[in-house]
């Protein structure tokens, strides 16, 4: 189970699944799940993403094995992309691509200040095969 400490206390759990060839350097796909879910949301599309890409899998703070929240916290878009940035960043990654279904299709456009490190590609259609054909393709046009 890897983990993530993004702040004092908070524990972001994240998942990276690469089934590229070693000797390669892939590009990452950051996949970001939708509100009351968690990675395991995107489980579906892992064996065709990860034979090609990188794919990171974080829960966003306060879901699935993520540190929960207190009620009286203060969500803000800046606080969850910062996660994620500070995330990537952990990780070592210079560019990555952003895949976001419901919230998570919200919090992607929301990262464009990070726009020379990000790609975004936005999909609301998880479970349909002809969305990660789609995805893997704009992915993959990019340089």
């Amino acid at each position: 189970m890897a983990t993530f400490e993004t702040s004092p206390g908070v524990h972001l759990h994240y998942l990276v699944d690469d089934f590229t060839e070693p000797w390669t350097e892939p590009k990452t796909i950051l996949l970001l799940h939708g509100n009351a879910e968690s990675s395991l949301a995107w489980y579906a599309w892992v064996p065709v993403l990860a034979r090609r890409f990188r794919v990171v899998r974080p829960d966003m703070r306060g879901y699935g094995a993520s540190t929960p929240m207190p009620r009286d916290f203060k969500w803000s878009l800046d606080v969850v992309i910062d996660d994620y940035v500070r995330l990537i960043d952990s990780l070592g990654v210079q560019r990555v691509h952003l895949v976001g279904a419901k919230i998570g299709g919200i919090i992607a456009p929301a990262a464009s200040p990070c726009s020379a490190r990000v790609r975004i590609i936005i999909s609301t259609l998880v479970d349909r095969p002809v969305a990660i054909e789609v995805t893997m393709k704009a992915i993959e046009a990019t340089t």
